[in-house]
């Protein structure tokens, strides 16, 4: 019986640890963006989305900045290209009258793009349980980041496959 009191604070603390370390369970995108709002609901990137060229690779972006006014209210995704025909979901970003609002943040890795992070604006706080402080933190810099702004310079997606096609060489818009 004398184990027990000594080896007590030490599982309590490797539970606690455990419990902050562990991964918040993956909830869907509807629980962040309203579903009806305009674009919200797409699952894959459509024909029409854009491509952008950054540091990390080629972004497929929907809708481009030609499908969306200055004072947009809905989603706008980003993949990640992975490979000429495989795309991950990258980020969902949710605009009120022009504004970022929400930034959802997904496993690219995951078939299913999996909720890994999301943020409200204005304020940059963490909607996600137990993210503390470490996690606001991060959701102050998104609106300064490329994929939190409502226009990115896009190509025709068409692009990537063929940058020497009509409009490939010319500025992104």
């Amino acid at each position: 019986m004398r184990f027990l009191p000594r080896f007590l604070p030490i599982a309590v603390a490797a539970l606690s640890i455990m419990t902050l370390a562990a991964p918040v369970a993956a909830k869907d995108l509807r629980d962040f963006v309203p579903a009806d709002a305009p674009n919200c609901a797409v699952a894959a990137p459509p024909v029409n989305s854009g491509a952008a060229v950054t540091p990390g690779g080629v972004m497929i972006v929907f809708p481009r900045n030609n499908r969306i006014a200055a004072d947009y209210t809905g989603c706008k995704h980003l993949w990640v290209m992975q490979s000429d025909t495989a795309v991950g979901r990258f980020v969902t970003t949710y605009f009120k009258q022009g504004k970022l609002a929400v930034a959802v943040a997904h496993d690219n890795r995951s078939a299913t793009g999996a909720v890994v992070g999301v943020c409200t604006f204005p304020g940059g706080k963490s909607v996600f349980p137990k993210t503390g402080a470490a996690a606001d933190r991060a959701c102050l810099g998104v609106p300064a980041e490329y994929y939190g702004a409502l226009r990115m310079p896009t190509f025709a997606r068409e692009c990537v496959a063929n940058p020497k096609a009509k409009g490939c060489t010319d500025k992104p818009s």
